[in-house]
């Protein structure tokens, strides 16, 4: 390239970027086409010439979001910052994260699926008192019991109920029956079929992805014996979510828990149209990648600890 025509690549630019001039007033200045101005402009770009620079702390978060929905084709990833943050901390923030998206979401659905757990008990008490009357709250899993009640899929249920000021609806079973002798029998309710029956024709659910291993409810609570755990580890188990325990690959294992559990399974919950997974510490990020790649989750929401290791992974 001559000088002169890298003088006039710079002066193009310095009338499109520092002069505001639109490419089509340039174009007539210099009296060629539009595409002329277009070209001169990459070229701009492509010699250095030009160069951007997104000054905002918030960028590299921005950035893992777009790059982590690419990656993965999901619907919508939200990231939660991370910093030198204590574990407590970070949980917070991205139930805040959570509750602005389902704020804007609930506008647009009507039947919405609860699951239980710390993280959906954390989203019921943080989330603001609004209204939405066209929402009708589903739990997808059984909740009874007289432990860690306020984390039952019922309970969320009606405490997001009175939030919301909504309908919901309850499955009046517990999450873990004691044999298959007993949860046919739940099955074979009318009752019991149709409030299951609901949670698979939902418009979206709410879901939390827990580790097998370390700090786990269900372990905590005594649904999940040592036996079991020795179980998970020889299925490879890496995660579970609406009490479905689930391998490397996302596959949900043949396992004594999985066979008793009183609730939709991860093969219905693939059929729901948004699945919203809320999920921080990075124990759980082997759980979150599995649910991620078998497509048990469309919508993420997580803090950037996770972030990282899904896109290296």
């Amino acid at each position: 390239m001559d000088w002169e025509e890298k003088k006039e690549i710079v002066n193009i630019a310095v009338y499109y970027y520092y002069k505001n001039m639109t490419q089509e007033q340039i174009a007539s200045k210099f009296n060629v086409s539009r595409s002329v101005i277009s070209r001169s402009l990459q070229k701009a770009k492509d010699l250095n010439i030009v160069n951007f620079y997104i000054k905002d702390d918030s960028f590299p978060i921005i950035n893992m979001q777009s790059e982590l929905e690419e990656k993965f084709r999901l619907k919508e990833v939200v990231v939660a910052p991370t910093y030198n943050l204590s574990e407590v901390e970070i949980h917070h923030l991205v139930i805040k994260q959570a509750v602005r998206y389902l704020q804007e979401e609930f506008k647009s659905v009507n039947k919405v699926g609860i699951t239980w757990g710390r993280t959906l008990a954390s989203l019921a008490r943080e989330f603001p008192f609004e209204v939405h009357k066209n929402l009708t709250l589903v739990p997808l899993i059984g909740g009874m019991g007289h432990l860690e009640i306020e984390k039952h899929s019922n309970q969320i249920c009606y405490d997001m109920m009175k939030k919301l000021q909504c309908e919901c609806n309850y499955l009046y079973a517990p999450a873990l029956a004691q044999d298959t002798t007993i949860k046919k029998s739940f099955y074979d309710s009318q009752y019991i079929s149709n409030a299951l029956e609901a949670g698979k024709n939902v418009d979206m659910a709410i879901f939390a992805v827990a580790a097998p291993f370390g700090n786990n409810l269900m372990r905590e609570i005594g649904y999940a014996t040592n036996k079991d755990l020795a179980e998970f580890e020889d299925l490879n188990v890496v995660g579970e979510m609406n009490s479905r325990f689930f391998n490397k690959d996302g596959v949900e294992v043949d396992c004594r828990i999985n066979n008793h559990v009183i609730g939709i399974s991860l093969d219905e919950i693939k059929l729901i149209p948004n699945k919203v997974v809320i999920a921080s510490g990075l124990d759980r990020r082997e759980a979150v990648l599995a649910a991620v790649k078998a497509g048990y989750v469309n919508t993420l929401i997580i803090d950037s600890n996770i972030g990282e290791y899904m896109l290296k992974n």
